[in-house]
């Protein structure tokens, strides 16, 4: 099932908005070589299966590796999550606190997670943890 067309430009273009300011927001600015480990998208509100995966889907597609930020490889992530205790750090009881442990083990400089709340205004949240013990 697609998306309406109509609610995914205003999704990409949060998306977009979102990740902007997580690429830059560390200090001191990492190099463009700094991989950042993403955290597969979280929707919450959907029921329908369908829709649930297209989000998802949407989600990872439009934030594919290739652009100003270098991604963790998926698989490093999906090691991580699949050792935590809820298999997701959306479902942990401090969200960044997890962030952090897969920034950490995953060597990054920093670690997104998004969040999408479909409905009649679909709405797009984002927890960024900055990983300053990062090995240089």
């Amino acid at each position: 099932m697609k998306l309406h067309s109509s609610s995914r430009p205003t999704l990409f273009l949060a998306l977009g908005l979102l990740l902007a300011p997580a690429a830059r927001a560390a200090e001191p600015a990492p190099a463009r070589t700094d991989p950042v480990a993403l955290h597969p998208c979280a929707v919450t509100g959907e029921k329908n299966k369908d829709k649930l995966q297209d989000y998802q889907t949407a989600c990872a597609t439009e934030i594919a590796p290739g652009g100003e930020v270098q991604l963790v490889p998926p698989d490093q992530v999906l090691a991580f999550l699949d050792k935590e205790p809820r298999k997701s750090c959306a479902l942990a009881k401090v969200p960044a606190e997890c962030l952090g442990r897969l920034a950490t083990a995953t060597q990054a400089s920093r670690a997104v997670l998004i969040t999408v709340s479909p409905g009649q205004l679909t709405r797009v949240s984002g927890t960024v943890y900055g990983n300053s013990r990062r090995k240089q």
